[in-house]
């Protein structure tokens, strides 16, 4: 089960990435994210929460072979009719995943898990789910960025969970090496600011790579 029915999205959920600002938000997180790629096994990957399939289409462009699952059938439907390749598309929750145990040498979930009722579940899941020295690459919306101080006023976030780096290291005890890394980085006046390096500020994303 979801807090928030991205159904009601399926039709414009895209054209955020069309806009100027969302494709330099897009642009810094895929920088981010695509530094945790080394050492990891394109071969055997779970995506938790495949959406429209706009994550998807950037992992299997940089060689990787999923299993995607989203909760939504209309989100789900747009990522099925971009014929990505590589890619395999199901219903799924994250909540119980119907894989066996050990399954994946990775799960990868990028923004799905502020929505999820059962947090705890969903990760105890993706735990049960990864193989021993598996990797998990998470990113979620970040709870000390200044996009949380207006979460409440946006219909999307409202009811969302967003994440501090302090919680994701207690949720990810069990992991070793973890890396934490943040990204698309706002001003105190929501602007994004000029380099995401060189700021003080936290950034709307959290990006996490852990080993099982």
């Amino acid at each position: 089960m979801t807090v928030y029915d991205f159904g009601l999205e399926s039709d414009t959920y895209d054209l955020y990435y069309e806009t100027e600002y969302g494709r330099e938000v897009d642009r810094r997180e895929k920088k981010c994210i695509e530094k945790c790629f080394s050492g990891i096994n394109r071969e055997n990957v779970l995506e938790i929460g495949c959406g429209t399939g706009h994550w998807t289409n950037f992992f299997s462009e940089n060689g990787f072979k999923l299993k995607c699952i989203d909760y939504s059938p209309k989100m789900l439907e747009k990522a099925i009719n971009k014929n990505i390749p590589n890619a395999e598309f199901s219903i799924g929750n994250a909540s119980n995943l119907e894989f066996a145990a050990e399954s994946f040498d990775s799960v990868f979930s990028i923004t799905c898990l502020e929505f999820v009722a059962d947090r705890a579940k969903a990760f105890s899941e993706i735990y049960r789910v990864l193989k021993p020295k598996g990797i998990l690459l998470l990113a979620v919306l970040n709870q000390n960025s200044q996009l949380a101080k207006s979460k409440s006023e946006i219909s999307t976030f409202e009811n969302a969970h967003f994440y501090t780096k302090n919680e994701l290291k207690d949720l990810l005890s069990d992991y070793s090496e973890i890396y934490i890394n943040d990204c698309a980085k706002l001003n105190d006046d929501a602007m994004l600011v000029l380099d995401d390096e060189n700021n003080d500020h936290e950034g709307m994303m959290i990006v996490v790579k852990a080993m099982k």
